[in-house]
């Protein structure tokens, strides 16, 4: 079985990538302003996606297609009505729909743009068929996480990407916030004053979505990811690729992958000069990303603590832990409650018994808690009259 996957420019990847994978583009168009106004943008024609279609089809058996969040482009729209008409081509013509197995042309909304879809797109290039690629795309997609910072908000407010309340950010006291693509849209994760403060910050928005330690707070459990970077100003974009991957080996971050990619002619227009962009995205995983949580720029992963037979199931940012048989067992071969409170609750994957957080004795204080009120309780009621 042979795939072939399409993808428009606004996944942002380079020639020699789309060239080593065999993967298909098709340009979002920038229109240029006129009399000094801000350019604009526009999807790619429903004739344009056709014939792209169609050439994938014409080397592959299946085709499967993720193109820009819906959210921020109606290229969507064009892309069901251009898939539709394709496949109805194939079924009409003699002995060809036969050779194709259902569904073998799938559109997929990304719900990201830039280098999250980029990364998304290339992991699903690793299938052999539709069904596969998609699932590769949809959990990229479901745990990366797009963050940039730009010079001019007021672009992303005339183009309707951002509210007002964000954009008037732009003009007061040098204040820059750190963005976040999600698939609702566009939203602010923090402010901070000055530009290279938003630099820093937006590097340490990228550890903690890496699962390292930059930020306080809740964090993601640490798994191996990829990253890509943005930005038009190389020598901007070398100090943050250097920022980045310093901030990510002292915070213990896994990280298999840093791409540097460029910016697209039609996400420039809404973005601006002196944009940057730090995409982050795990390195490979199942096609069912397993139970989820909303969480971060989209969602987080339930981890499970398995201990023999039987586990603890710890939603949030409980570190990932390799555990097996901790703790004193019952009688029953069951953990002791105290063991997976530790398990669940310690900062110390190397070793989770001996250095439970604070949290754990909280159990305990309650029943002991408890106990005292209900002796409060009954020495009340027995009291004189």
């Amino acid at each position: 079985m042979s795939l072939a996957v399409v993808t428009d420019s606004a996944a942002c990847l380079t020639e020699s990538l789309l060239g080593d994978r065999a993967i298909e583009i098709v340009a979002l168009h920038a229109v240029p302003g006129e009399n000094g106004a801000s350019g604009t943008t526009s999807r790619p024609s429903v004739q344009e996606l056709v014939d792209v279609y169609r050439r994938a089809a014409g080397r592959a058996q299946e085709v499967l297609a993720i193109h820009i969040s819906s959210a921020l482009s109606g290229t969507m729209d064009n892309a069901r009505i251009a898939a539709a008409q394709v496949e109805a081509e194939y079924s009409g013509r003699d002995g060809r729909a036969e050779r194709r197995r259902p569904q073998w042309l799938r559109v997929v909304d990304s719900g990201t743009s830039s280098g999250a879809l980029g990364l998304a797109v290339l992991a699903a290039a690793r299938a052999h068929d539709a069904r596969r690629g998609a699932a590769l795309a949809q959990a990229s997609t479901a745990r990366s996480c797009q963050l940039f910072v730009v010079d001019d908000l007021g672009r992303l407010a005339r183009s309707g990407r951002i509210d007002r309340t964000t954009a008037r950010l732009d003009g007061v006291l040098g204040i820059r916030p750190v963005l976040a693509l999600t698939r609702d849209g566009i939203r602010a994760l923090e402010t901070v004053r000055g530009a290279a403060r938003a630099r820093r910050h937006l590097i340490a928005q990228a550890v903690r979505a890496a699962g390292g330690t930059a930020l306080s707070g809740p964090r993601r459990p640490a798994e191996p990811v990829r990253l890509a970077i943005q930005g038009d100003d190389t020598g901007m974009l070398a100090q943050l690729e250097t920022g980045l991957r310093e901030a990510m080996e002292e915070a213990g971050a896994i990280v298999t992958e840093v791409l540097t990619l460029p910016v697209d002619e039609a996400t420039s227009t809404h973005v601006g000069p002196g944009a940057l962009g730090i995409a982050v995205a795990p390195t490979s995983g199942p096609t069912d990303p397993g139970p989820t949580a909303q969480s971060g720029c989209h969602r987080r992963r339930l981890r499970v603590l398995s201990t023999g037979q039987t586990g603890a199931t710890v939603r949030g940012p409980a570190p990932a832990l390799s555990v097996e048989r901790h703790g004193r067992q019952g009688g029953t071969g069951e953990p002791v409650l105290d063991d997976l409170v530790r398990l669940a609750c310690s900062t110390d994957p190397e070793d989770p018994v001996r250095r439970p957080r604070r949290l754990a004795i909280a159990p305990r204080a309650a029943v002991v808690a408890g106990s005292v009120l209900l002796v409060l309780a009954s020495s009340w009621r027995c009291g004189p009259s």
